[in-house]
C-alpha cells in the first residue's frame, strides 16, 4: 500500500528529528472545542481551526509567521495538557515519545473515509459557533 505524503508530512518528520513537535489541538466536543479555542484566543496570535473528519469535533493549530508552529516536543506535550488537548491523544503522544517511536501530534485530514474541512482563522465569530453548536449537543443527549 503506497500513502500519499504531502509537504506537510515531510516538515513534520524534519522537525521531529530535530526534537520539535506541532503545537495543536484536537477536541472531541463542541463544547471542550469553545473551552480550548478561547484560551488559545487570548493567548496566541496566530491559530486556526477546522472541523474534524467526523465533523463532531474541531481541531487547532497554531501558527507563526502564517506556518505552523513547531517547538520542543516536552514544551509541545505541556502545553497541549495546559491548555486542555484530548487526553487519550496525549496519553498515546507520551508512550510514543518515550518509546522513540515516530513524530507525535498528528492531525488527520482524512479518517474513515471522512475528510476534515479546510483550515479557517479562529475569531471571536468561531468561538461563538462553537458555543451555539455545543448548545446543540446538549439538546441531542436529552
Amino acid at each position: 500500500m503506497i500513502l500519499f505524503k504531502n509537504k506537510e508530512y515531510f516538515e513534520w518528520v524534519e522537525n521531529w528529528k530535530k526534537g520539535l513537535s506541532p503545537l495543536n489541538f484536537d477536541c472531541d466536543s463542541f463544547k471542550k472545542a469553545f473551552e480550548v479555542g478561547l484560551k488559545l484566543f487570548l493567548f496566541f496570535d496566530e491559530v486556526e481551526w477546522r472541523f474534524s473528519s467526523s465533523k463532531r469535533g474541531v481541531h487547532f493549530r497554531v501558527l507563526k509567521n502564517g506556518k505552523q508552529l513547531y517547538i520542543e516536543t516536552e514544551k509541545s506535550i505541556y502545553l497541549r495538557m495546559v491548555f486542555g488537548d484530548d487526553p487519550e491523544r496525549i496519553a498515546w503522544d507520551l508512550f510514543k515519545y518515550y518509546n522513540n517511536d515516530g513524530p507525535i501530534a498528528r492531525l488527520f485530514d482524512t479518517k474513515n473515509g471522512k475528510k476534515a474541512s479546510e483550515w479557517k482563522k479562529l475569531d471571536f465569530k468561531s468561538l461563538l459557533l462553537f458555543l451555539k453548536l455545543s448548545r446543540n449537543e446538549k439538546d441531542e443527549k436529552v
